[in-house]
């Protein structure tokens, strides 16, 4: 144990003294349990300076009092006649040190680096797979006077593992085991707004969580409580709940039955998916879903039973849907070792979006609390703060996709990423207004949370309430399109928490994305919108395929598919692959005798064929028969397609508002 002074004997209840300054002093002891736990422990005085190296792949070590380093010992050239020492990292009073969880620090410290220039020079060294197998000796070097308490593996099993406890025994053993052998590291990389965070960085994290063990029935948050911690399950089994109303219950359950899925390992009632996690973004999601159906049916009835003015009294806001309704708990989902919930919370002031309840005989956590989280990348590491903030917006902005928006088919990562460097994430208040009816459009809005509601002005001058917005919705992109003034005014009814995008970085962000333009001109016409930019918006196409498909008019969109694919592809056609796609698309749909023809005019046909002919191929070649069917399907089939009630649902969905006038827009 090199410099180290040995207390072989060091008295059982110093020992116990020490590790109640542990996390598993929070498990359930009894005397015995402790007594015998304190047994398993030998107790080392390290001074200043000194250290304790091992070679054991699998010791556990407390840290009692004082301070330690983690060093690797590094072997240099091939007989590992010079040594290097690479520092891992930190350990205080409390603090366990679990060597498996140690070494995984070498592969991201300079250690791993220094190796692999050793394996190119040295050429003994390529015999290795991985360089880091050369590293078989660790330190805990002493920075202050420490007391460090090593576990005999032997004991603990003899105590804990190879006989049966007494009856007066309280301590959960697998709880402890994993107590003692978890890398929380491992865990913390795994939440989204952590990712791409340096491992070391994480370290430091890790040393701020907090243990936490709960017995069934405990509920842990409560939905609309504010979170102040983000929770990583280590142990045990939670289920997440939401209230929703019987009529939102109703469509929920509607919704579930349409989805095949095996049942969920907590209940009947909850449909369960490879990943808990995705099932609980799934079930989020669906449950949203729901209850914008119910908000909507409500603020639609009381909307047409009388605009509400300033003048008048207002109703109350529906948050999500009818609060004097019956309300009751609908399971979401069951999650288990290695979820997480609350991760938002660390970052930005949220309520619980739902109510988590411990149902396993207990559960290990750790938490992360909001204060010591920005202690981090506000103090400690500053330079985090904006990769940090970043992600963050980027989970936020994937939140409001997946859970809602129309946005989730028509967008991808990249435009994302893009959004998320330009989003500015906004706390507002109660009864704030975002903007008012005439001001110049200079931003556009994601809700993230909250409601808010949208208000024009009478010719009086009085305002009245015109529809309301919750989260998933966007607003302002009709004036900033437009470059016009805003239509309406938008007020919060409940705090709420936005993103802003500015008007350059909208045009940035979305210049290149027709599909997502697409669905602002959807919004922005109405019923009035034209063909083409239903057929640049994916939900919005495959709705109008199937209507005309039961008119049998399906060649005509498979023809101007073709065309829209032979002119974005032309490009990188060599000239047999340009002939070969124009001479399938004569036969196939031009032709007399074509497989599938069109209603092509005689003249386009003529100016085509000339062209084939000739074999003169151009890229718009075929950019007159293509307008010819577009304007035939919206002379025609389109117009009833707009008369049905499909139709009216896809308006409502893509605009946000109901009952809502284009001219209304904000």
């Amino acid at each position: 144990m090199g410099n180290a002074l040995i207390l072989k004997n060091a008295p059982r209840e110093r020992i116990k003294k020490h590790l109640l300054s542990w996390p598993g002093s929070i498990l359930d002891w009894s005397n015995e349990d402790l007594n015998d736990f304190a047994s398993c422990f030998k107790s080392y005085h390290v001074a200043a300076g000194k250290e304790i190296s091992t070679k054991d792949p699998v010791s556990f070590f407390i840290v009692a009092t004082g301070s330690v380093e983690i060093q690797a010992i590094v072997p240099t050239i091939c007989k590992k006649t010079r040594n290097i020492r690479e520092f891992l990292c930190k350990k205080d009073k409390g603090d366990m040190v679990f060597i498996p969880s140690m070494r995984k620090l070498i592969r991201v410290s300079n250690a791993k680096e220094f190796l692999d220039k050793e394996n190119k020079r040295h050429s003994a060294h390529r015999d290795h797979k991985n360089v880091l197998d050369l590293i078989d000796t660790l330190c805990i070097k002493s920075i202050n006077a420490s007391t460090i308490l090593q576990l005999d593996w032997k004991k603990f099993d003899d105590y804990f593992i190879n006989i049966e406890r007494p009856r007066s025994s309280r301590i959960d053993v697998n709880v402890l085991r994993t107590m003692m052998e978890t890398n929380l590291t491992d865990y913390l990389e795994k939440l989204p707004i952590l990712e791409n965070i340096p491992y070391s960085k994480l370290e430091t994290l890790v040393r701020m969580c907090h243990y936490n063990i709960e017995k069934e029935g405990k509920v842990i948050c409560r939905e609309g409580d504010l979170g102040k911690e983000v929770y990583v399950i280590l142990s045990g089994e939670v289920k997440v709940e939401a209230m929703a109303s019987q009529r939102t219950a109703e469509l929920l359950s509607d919704k579930d039955s349409a989805v095949s899925s095996p049942p969920a390992k907590g209940g009947n009632n909850c449909p369960y998916s490879a990943s808990s996690q995705e099932q609980l973004t799934q079930r989020r999601r669906t449950l949203l879903e729901a209850r914008n159906i119910t908000t909507r049916e409500l603020a639609k009835n009381r909307l047409s039973r009388s605009p509400t003015s300033d003048n008048e009294k207002s109703s109350p806001p529906l948050a999500f849907e009818d609060e004097n309704s019956d309300s009751i708990f609908v399971e979401l989902a069951r999650l288990g070792q290695g979820d997480y919930f609350g991760e938002m919370a660390t970052f930005i002031d949220l309520p619980r979006a739902a109510t988590v309840t411990v149902t396993s005989k207990s559960v290990l956590m750790t938490s992360l609390s909001k204060t010591d989280f920005r202690t981090l990348y506000h103090a400690i590491s500053p330079d985090l703060a904006p990769s940090i903030e970043r992600m963050v917006k980027n989970h936020m902005l994937q939140n409001i996709f997946q859970l809602k928006s129309p946005f989730l088919e028509q967008i991808g990562s990249d435009q994302i990423d893009k959004m998320a460097e330009q989003a500015t994430i906004e706390k507002l208040r109660e009864g704030h207004v975002v903007f008012n009816q005439g001001e110049n459009a200079d931003k556009f809005y994601f809700v993230y949370s909250g409601s808010l509601k949208v208000q024009k002005s009478k010719k009086g001058g009085n305002m009245y309430e015109v529809g309301r917005l919750y989260s998933g919705d966007y607003f302002g992109e009709l004036a900033v399109i437009n470059n016009s003034k805003r239509l309406a005014r938008i007020t919060t009814l409940t705090s709420a928490i936005v993103l802003e995008i500015p008007r350059q970085s909208f045009y940035e962000c979305f210049h290149d994305t027709p599909k997502i333009i697409a669905e602002f001109i959807i919004r922005m016409k109405g019923k009035h919108v034209d063909l083409k930019s239903i057929l640049q918006h994916n939900e919005s196409k495959a709705l109008f395929k199937v209507h005309l498909e039961k008119e049998h008019g399906g060649e005509n969109l498979i023809f101007y598919d073709a065309i829209t694919k032979f002119e974005e592809s032309y490009e990188s056609y060599n000239c047999k692959e340009v002939a070969d796609q124009v001479s399938n698309i004569m036969e196939t749909f031009l032709d007399n005798e074509a497989q599938h023809a069109v209603n092509r005019s005689h003249r386009t046909y003529t100016a085509v064929q000339e062209q084939v002919e000739a074999k003169k191929y151009s890229k718009n070649m075929f950019a007159q028969a293509q307008t010819e069917i577009l304007q035939l399907m919206e002379s025609d089939v389109f117009q009833r397609f707009k008369n049905t009630s499909v139709f009216s649902t896809l308006m409502v969905q893509l605009r946000s508002y109901d009952d809502l006038d284009v001219q209304l827009l904000a």
